[in-house]
């Protein structure tokens, strides 16, 4: 991305943006900036220490359940909102840095991508957990539709981030953009197409007649999943929304929307996949049929010959 030279205040020309920026806010207006505001440390300073508290509530609840991939998923997660966010604190000292302003950039673009990732594997393990017969594919199938999926966006959302910020050419910023765009909008109806499986499939689970004895767990299971993919789908919608007018465009150059949408609605997400943690609801290495879980079969439903144990409470 090509920035014209900054007239300082000193009278001198300087570099506003780029490998080789010079300007520092006792030269240069803010202006000059790439965001036109100076991020708020004392914001961007909590957004980091609460990403902190989360991860670690989410290593407590890993190592108490043994959910692994998902425990490393919300790490990751967390760790991206983490940098992402302790390179807005430096900025804020010098808002025309460039490494911590592409850190950032990349960073927080593809964080969300890591909480989504457990939470598609959770789909296929609650199916083989819960009532793998009563799936439209079976429970794998799911995880090799949505991961790969999920690494596309991945792929996309970096590669956009860095080449709208390091790339040298006149239309390096437009190419990056059009190509994170890409990746958030598929990251989207991704989120859609998971959503449509996995209310699917519980619609077809309560349909039956299988309620678990530990009822409100499963509940507040399904809740959370649904209420975390809501607010990440709030979050994607948003950042498609402020890539399409580019860093030139009006809505990057105001840092409440950004706080509220990018960090408070993710912030939400992550302690909603609290209650939506494989562990309340799924017991690693045992399936809700060999523990003799369910109360019993809907009369008249299509799974009636399934075979499931009635429990004995």
């Amino acid at each position: 991305m090509v920035r014209p030279l900054v007239l300082g205040s000193d009278g001198e020309y300087y570099q506003s943006f780029g490998k080789n920026a010079n300007c520092t806010l006792e030269v240069c207006p803010i202006e000059a900036t790439i965001y036109k505001y100076n991020p708020s440390k004392p914001v961007n300073t909590a957004l980091t220490v609460i990403f902190g508290l989360i991860m670690i509530g989410h290593i407590y609840l890993g190592v108490r359940w043994k959910t692994w991939g998902y425990m490393v998923s919300m790490i990751l997660g967390c760790l991206l909102e983490i940098a992402g966010y302790a390179c807005r604190i430096v900025l804020h000292k010098n808002p025309f840095k460039f490494l911590p302003f592409v850190v950032q950039t990349v960073a927080l673009t593809i964080a969300p991508i890591f909480y989504t990732a457990g939470i598609y594997v959770t789909l296929s393990a609650s199916i083989s957990h819960f009532a793998p017969d009563l799936t439209r594919v079976k429970p794998v199938v799911w995880v090799w539709i949505f991961l790969p999926a999920d690494i596309i966006c991945l792929i996309l959302q970096a590669a956009g981030g860095a080449i709208s910020v390091t790339g040298s050419g006149e239309n390096s910023s437009e190419v990056g953009n059009k190509i994170s765009q890409a990746g958030l909008s598929l990251q989207l109806i991704v989120l859609v197409g998971f959503m449509a499986a996995f209310g699917d499939f519980f619609f077809r689970f309560f349909r039956a007649g299988r309620m678990p004895q530990i009822e409100w767990r499963l509940k507040a299971f399904v809740a959370g999943i649904t209420l975390s993919v809501v607010f990440i789908l709030a979050r994607c919608a948003f950042r498609v929304y402020e890539l399409k007018e580019g860093y030139s465009g009006a809505a990057i150059t105001h840092e409440v929307p950004f706080i509220i949408m990018e960090g408070v609605f993710m912030i939400i997400g992550a302690v909603f996949l609290y209650i939506g943690h494989p562990g309340l609801a799924l017991k690693p290495g045992e399936s809700a049929a060999e523990i003799g879980q369910y109360a019993g079969k809907a009369s008249g439903s299509d799974t009636e010959d399934s075979g499931f144990p009635r429990s004995k409470a």
